[in-house]
């Protein structure tokens, strides 16, 4: 977040206290002071009393506002820190309110806290530019996993963190990630329509994943790597790419005779052309510890075999939308 201290809110010693905590978070590289009024700063009264450190950060940050480096792609959003209107789309807060929203850190709303927690932060690493890695190591607080309490609850989760922010009278900072559960091309669960409908009704960032889970976005590297279950690991492999996307992979095909229903036909059609010996192979499934995978055989990860997979450029959208909201 780049940090914009107006000139009105300087001199005012009741506002000194929520200064010096933001000039802690700029500090401690969380976010950037965009120095648009080096002047007004230098003569206000915050500024002569302030200790050397301030003064320091004062001049480097000044002359990254002169010379920006033009590689970074983080601290693109802006906040005004001012009593006073300000013709612009960026967020406008007084000194107490903004001093408490920078403090937060972006935190990723995810249906299940391990699994999803160890995709995203596998995406992010490996997909991620050099600089985003950078402010993980040197800031690891500023941006976090958060889930409700399993599946369908990430509704709940969003509405309580909105009402939190509506009574502390600040913006909030989240973003949503979570896959379709669909069945087919073009398929989408209930839950994730409910999730979609209340992330546009807060104006919540989201990346609604298009394949089944997350676990479809897993590369064959990591498969070919794998010895667990060879026999399947050649059957899932022999998959078309789309029949990939959508394959129920933790529970495998199901031995029952398929339900009636439109949604079933399409699912039924996508499959047809499996051999009967792989559907028969694929019956079991992976399991639902299956995402584990990733974490065990890092060393076989890739952005090359997560971007093949992926197919669509749906992770570094996700990648794209943290970067955006640092």
């Amino acid at each position: 977040m780049r940090v914009i201290l107006q000139a009105d809110i300087l001199d005012d010693e009741t506002n000194w206290k929520h200064l010096d905590h933001m000039i802690h978070q700029i500090d401690s590289n969380a976010h950037v002071w965009d120095v648009e009024d080096p002047e007004s700063i230098e003569k206000s009264t915050w500024f002569q009393r302030g200790r050397q450190y301030l003064h320091d950060l004062f001049e480097k940050s000044a002359n990254q506002a002169v010379y920006p480096h033009p590689a970074t792609s983080l601290h693109t959003k802006r906040v005004h820190v001012t009593y006073q209107e300000v013709t612009s789309k960026d967020l406008v807060l007084p000194p107490d309110r903004a001093a408490t929203y920078l403090g937060q850190p972006l935190t990723i709303l995810v249906e299940n806290r391990k699994s999803d927690t160890l995709f995203g932060n596998t995406v992010l690493a490996i997909l991620g530019p050099p600089e985003l890695a950078e402010f993980r190591h040197n800031v690891p607080h500023a941006l976090r996993f958060d889930a409700g309490g399993g599946n369908g609850e990430l509704v709940k989760i969003v509405e309580e963190y909105v009402q939190n922010a509506r009574n502390s009278r600040h913006p909030f900072r989240i973003v949503v990630f979570t896959d379709s559960d669909g069945k087919f091309p073009g398929d989408c669960s209930d839950n994730a329509r409910r999730v979609e409908k209340v992330c546009k009704k807060y104006d919540v960032p989201y990346m609604l994943l298009k394949k089944r889970s997350i676990e479809n976005y897993i590369p064959d590297e990591i498969f070919q790597a794998w010895n667990g279950k060879p026999k399947e690991v050649t059957a899932l492999l022999r998959l078309s790419p789309e029949q990939r996307d959508y394959f129920p992979i933790k529970r495998g095909f199901s031995a029952k005779p398929e339900r009636q229903g439109d949604k079933n036909k399409k699912e039924a059609e996508l499959y047809a052309s499996v051999a009967p010996a792989d559907k028969e192979t694929l019956q079991i499934g992976f399991g639902s510890h299956l995402i584990q995978l990733l974490e065990t055989y890092e060393k076989n990860l890739s952005a090359t075999g997560l971007l093949k997979r992926d197919g669509q450029g749906e992770l570094t959208e996700f990648v794209n939308m943290i970067v955006r909201e640092i």
